[in-house]
Formats: C-alpha cells, structure tokens, sequence
C-alpha cells in the first residue's frame, strides 16, 4: 500500500510539474489580441504581404515550439517513472518564441478582419492553406532529415571534443552563467550519443563530471584550453581565436571542435563546429533564451554535424598550412573574394534569391561579407553596397537582416554587405569608422569583379552606425550614384553626450578621447564633401540617434548647396522599423531616380 500510494503522488507530482513547467503544445496556444486598427493605413497590397509574411513565420515558429512541447514531455514521462529528479531540470514553460506565436496568430487575425473591412480582393483561406502546407513539409523534412544526411555521410567515426563555452554577461545574468555552461555542455554530449558515427573523446576541465568517462583536454594538451578566447568587450563575450583552438585541435588529434559563445542580455549565442584539419568553420548565429539553452545547443550543433557530412568528401583532400592565416597578401588585391559558401534565408523569396556568406580581402584582411542575388539573372543587374548598424558582434549581419535584403534582391538587384574586420571570425578589429571604411570601399571593386553586376550602376544603404559608414565612405570617394541613410550618426560628440553610460564606454572603447576622431567621423562637420545624392530617412522618436542630427546635417548639406532629401517620420523608431514598407519604397524610388540618370 505505501508503495503505490508513493507510486501515486509522483505521478501527480509529475504531471502538475510538467503543467507548471513543460513548454506547451502550439496548437493549445492563444492567439493574444491585436488591434486591427495598427493595420488601417495599409493599401490592400501591404496587408497581402504582411499576411504571407506572418503565415510563413507561424508555421517556422510552429515546428520548433513542437519540438520543445515533445521535449518536456518526454523528459517528464522518464522523470517519473525512472529518475524523479530529472523533473527539476525541465526547460521552463513558455518561453518567448511561444508569446511570439501567440501574437503572430493576432496579427494575422487582425490582418484578416481589415482585409474583410477593406474589402480587399484576398483569398483569406489560401494563408490558412499556406501555413498547413508549411507545417506539414516542415515535418516531413525533419522526418527525412537523418536519412538523407547519412546517405551523404562518408562511413566512419570522428571524435568530437568540447572547447571551454564563454558565456557574457554585461549588465546582468551573471548568476545564469554556470547552469548555461552545464546545458550547452550536455546539449553537445547529447549530440554525440545519439549519434553512431561520433565519439566525445575530450572535453574541458569543468565539463569533466558533466561528461564522466570522456578525457580532459588539460591533461593532453600543452596549453590550456580556456586561453583560446580573445579579449573580452563589454557588450559582447570574447572572440574565439581559431588559431590557437587549431594548433590544440591538431595536437590532441579530434577531427571536430564545438565551442558556444553566448551574450545572456542580447540572448543571443554563436554556435561553432570546427574541422582543425582543414581549417573549416561551421558556425551559426541564433536566439537562445536562458531558459531552452539545451535544447537550443542540441538542436543548432546537430545541424552543424550535419552541415561538415554534407561537406566531408571536399574536406578529406583539404590540407591548407598550419600558418595559413599568417600569409602575406598584397594590398591591392581588395575586393578579391576568397571564399563563398551558398547559405539558406528563411524568406519570403527564399525560392528567388541566392544568399552567399563570404571572405574577401579588405587592406590584406580577410572579412566576412554577404552576397544576396536573385537566382534568375537575365541583364547584368545594379549594386547595393548596404551598411549594418552596430558595432562588433553587436547586431551584425543575421538572419533577420538577411531577409530584409532579400527584398531588396527581388527588385532585381544585386547586394553586397560587411560584417567589418574583426567580426563574426574576419581578421583586424573594430574600428567604428576608421580603417573599416576600407572594408565598405573593398566592395566597390569586389562588385566590379561579378559578372552579373553592372558596375557603373552602384548605390549605398546605411542604418545608424552603417549612414556614419555611408557617409564617410562618400567622403574618401565611393564612386556610386546616389546613397540612403535610415536613422544615422551624423554628430558623435551628440552621441556621446546623450547616450547612457555604456554607449559612452563603447565610445571610447573603439573611437577613443581625441576629439579629431569623432569629427572624422561626424558628417555635420564636413557636408561640403558630401557630393552623392542622399536620401536622410529618420525617426521622430527614435530614442538610439535623436532626429536632431539629422535635421542638423540636412541644413549643413542645403547651406552647401548639396542633393538631398530628409524625411521625418512621426512617431517612427530607430530603424524605421515601425513604417518599412514606406521606408523601403522611398529608397528604392530614390536609388531608381539617379540610376536612371
């Protein structure tokens, strides 16, 4: 009797566990209430776009919110029937990607009724009829996913070993650091026992109870492993130095390297596979909430592991020096790219547009750029060169930016972009408007060198850091037609002075405390050498750069008798994310004018 009255209060404890604590089923979700009337100013054609746009996220966000319910409640099933306190390590409940669905599905509901108000000519069922087409084609792609992988895969067995993680925290969460090192750790270790072909034969020193049986990376190699991050800034975690991950990886013979780089404010994390024999990174950026850390690591590096069986049969004859990074190049070679790989974006046109990540050569630097083109290229097509905002791993190129330029590629252009030297594993250092500028001018020429461009036809898009980099790439003589600027610096002494703290230490960081070097970067203080067409696009409340600067510069410009345009738009934010769809056709009008010209 006592045993099955135990017996039962476990089970109830799981199951009310599980209720407080397992991630829930999308399809018991509510949708949360959205106002149609955010929606009233839209033409019939922006509500059409708006609802493809949620459909297709609905149904990504469905599939990995699927992934995480199973998860839980498979965890919770084993917990009480084997380990009750597996129960205590249960991802969390909702996270954020659940509120996002639920807004989404209000979003879409609202889209709806002002289509039906507006008397819009939409079939409304056709989004119903897109989003379960997505759903079910995600599954069977994940249902497919192992098999075609393996009849890729070269037979045979790699040894993984697990580099120190570098989990940041800036301003808080420093007390999530330790449990976010414990799952990333046995998110990869999960990786490689459900995997046949991959054998966890390292790892480091405070993963060693984590992963009993496997051996210390401390004990093998020479230098330790936790001196392969590079030096810490303050809004992100440290750089992995590869060079020095390489030399261990080749000393303690493993054919593959995972390491994780997590900032805990931006909840955002860099996930690395790398391949030290051929010298080849896979790398992925994604969200990754505190509270599905593991599930995140698993799923993300399994992905990765994927990606290198794809590549193995290439990687086998790829034997590049130890010093390769090390080799001198000559200077004028800018714009030469030397290495591209195609990439999947997740976009609307992800069946038009091609998206390349790249290495090409900026003042002997090897920096990280992007190509985003339409598949179908008929005529050469004109250049964007677009400018990220940010600095260092601080929003830098994602997947999210990456759908916004595919947009821009379905107007049939072609674009280029830089992650600037010193980000996302390019060689050099942040310069935030110094020597980088280099990086935006090595373009110009790598556009000359693409078949498929036509290179007398180059415009330039920059937003907040990127209009600074617009500007000053006008200043040294960008030969392009016309520029567009979406909430940019034009004043760093502003900046400075009107920013908090921790933009005051960035600040001084990366521009430094010489006055010269934030007029150098400043545009008000040299409008006269602005001699491109600019379009200065800004937001009344946009609280990151104040509209001030731009009304300052666009009056420095007309008392130079310079083209250009400035537009305010009221209660719009940083990025003008609030008015994109008026925000993208102004500049596509704008760049079509002088194109034309």
């Amino acid at each position: 009797m006592k045993i099955l009255v135990s017996a039962t209060l476990l089970v109830t404890f799981a199951l009310s566990n599980c209720m407080l604590g397992c991630a829930s089923q999308p399809d018991k979700l509510q949708s949360q209430y959205v106002s149609p009337l955010q929606y009233q100013d839209y033409d019939c054609e922006q509500i059409e776009q708006e609802l493809e746009t949620v459909s297709n996220r609905v149904a990504t966000l469905y599939t990995d919110l699927k992934k995480l319910a199973d998860g839980d409640s498979a965890q919770a099933a084993i917990g009480a029937v084997i380990f009750w306190p597996a129960l205590f390590f249960l991802e969390g409940g909702d996270g954020p990607e659940a509120n996002e669905y639920s807004r989404l599905l209000g979003e879409k509901a609202a889209l709806d009724e002002i289509a039906i108000h507006k008397k819009c000519p939409i079939d409304l069922n056709q989004y119903e009829l897109i989003t379960e087409k997505l759903k079910r084609e995600q599954r069977e792609r994940q249902a497919r996913q192992n098999t075609t992988i393996k009849k890729k895969m070269i037979t045979g067995s790699y040894d993984i070993a697990i580099f120190p993680l570098n989990i940041h925290a800036a301003t808080w969460g420093s007390q999530y650091i330790g449990d976010l090192k414990r799952k990333g750790v046995e998110g990869i270790a999960n990786v490689a026992s459900n995997d046949d072909s991959l054998v966890l034969k390292y790892c480091y020193k405070e993963c060693g109870n984590i992963t009993q049986g496997v051996r210390l990376i401390e004990d093998v190699s020479k230098k330790p492993p936790s001196d392969v991050w590079k030096k810490e800034s303050f809004f992100s975690a440290k750089e992995p130095d590869w060079e020095e991950i390489r030399k261990i990886g080749l000393e303690i013979d493993t054919d593959l390297i995972v390491t994780i780089r997590c900032d805990i404010g931006t909840q955002h994390a860099d996930f690395y596979l790398y391949h030290p024999k051929s010298n080849k990174l896979y790398s992925v950026n994604t969200y990754a909430h505190y509270s599905h850390f593991g599930l995140v690591a698993e799923k993300t590096v399994r992905t990765l592991v994927d990606d290198f069986y794809i590549d193995q049969p290439a990687l086998a004859k790829e034997q590049p020096p130890l010093n390769q990074q090390d080799v001198k190049r000559p200077k004028n070679n800018n714009g030469k790219i030397l290495e591209q790989k195609l990439i999947t974006v997740d976009s609307n046109f992800k069946n038009e547009i091609d998206c390349y990540r790249i290495k090409y050569l900026s003042d002997g630097l090897e920096v990280v750029g992007f190509i985003v083109k339409p598949k179908k290229i008929n005529n050469k097509l004109p250049v964007i060169i677009f400018n990220r905002g940010g600095n260092r791993e601080y929003y830098k190129i994602s997947e999210e930016t990456l759908r916004v330029l595919s947009y821009y590629a379905s107007q049939n252009y072609v674009i280029l972009a830089s992650q600037y030297r010193g980000n996302d594993g390019g060689q050099g250092h942040e310069a935030f408007g110094g020597k980088d500028v280099n990086d935006v001018l090595s373009l110009i020429p790598l556009a000359q060198s693409l078949s498929y461009t036509d290179s007398t036809k180059i415009v330039m898009l920059g937003a907040s850091r990127g209009g600074m980099m617009t500007y000053l790439a006008i200043k040294e003589g960008a030969d392009i037609r016309a520029a567009a600027v979406i909430s940019g610096f034009t004043d760093l002494f502003q900046t400075y002075q009107e920013r908090d703290d921790k933009m005051k230490k960035v600040l001084r960081e990366l521009v430094g405390d010489d006055d010269n070097e934030y007029k150098i970067r400043s545009a008000c203080y040299w409008p006269e050498r602005i001699d491109v067409p600019v379009l200065i696009l800004h937001g009344e409340d946009d609280y990151r750069i104040k509209v001030t600067q731009a009304q300052k510069l666009s009056k420095k410009l007309a008392a130079a008798g310079k083209v250009h345009k400035l537009v305010v738009y009221p209660k719009g934010d940083h990025g003008l994310k609030t008015h994109h769809h008026e925000r993208d056709r102004r500049i596509l009008e704008w760049f079509e004018t002088y194109l034309k010209q």
